[in-house]
């Protein structure tokens, strides 16, 4: 889980939480380094980004078994680009995809930060050249966003 998850986890009560900074191999990481023989609950998306059975394995989590619980689903709509925008914010792969659709003149004016390298690639895939956050979190987007457009006056 991200650190903005941690959070909210911490304040609705539950005791023992730990961030991965929301990076899928992290976690696996986190979870190899504290557990053996359990069995975790895996509250996900109906398609998940990433493939957290194999970032265990990676990990060598020893007897981990993981029990997903989907618990929402991401789905396309038909609702139309905005016609002047000055960035694109990337949280996810599917979302990149989906955005690669698009008209791509309209999206090559724009900065367009990306909350991982995985979610970049569909759209580097195109000959875009958006910019990786360091971590996958809000604030490292956001810095990106600054250093590209910094804080500017609104026309008079």
């Amino acid at each position: 889980m991200g650190d903005a998850t941690a959070q909210a986890a911490r304040d609705a009560g539950f005791a023992h939480v730990r961030s991965a900074s929301g990076d899928l191999h992290a976690l696996a990481r986190l979870i190899a380094s504290e557990l053996n023989d359990a069995s975790v609950l895996v509250p996900q998306a109906e398609t998940p980004a990433g493939d957290f059975d194999a970032a265990l394995i990676a990990a060598r989590a020893r007897n981990i078994s993981i029990q997903p619980q989907i618990v929402y689903r991401a789905q396309r709509t038909s609702v139309a680009m905005p016609t002047t925008f000055d960035a694109i914010l990337i949280h996810s792969p599917r979302a990149a995809k989906i955005l690669a659709e698009q008209d791509i003149a309209r999206l090559s004016h724009a900065v367009t930060a990306c909350i991982s390298p995985a979610a970049a690639a569909p759209l580097i895939a195109l000959g875009l050249t958006p910019a990786v956050a360091q971590t996958p979190d809000e604030a490292s987007l956001l810095t990106i966003l600054k250093a590209a457009l910094g804080k500017r006056d609104r026309a008079v």
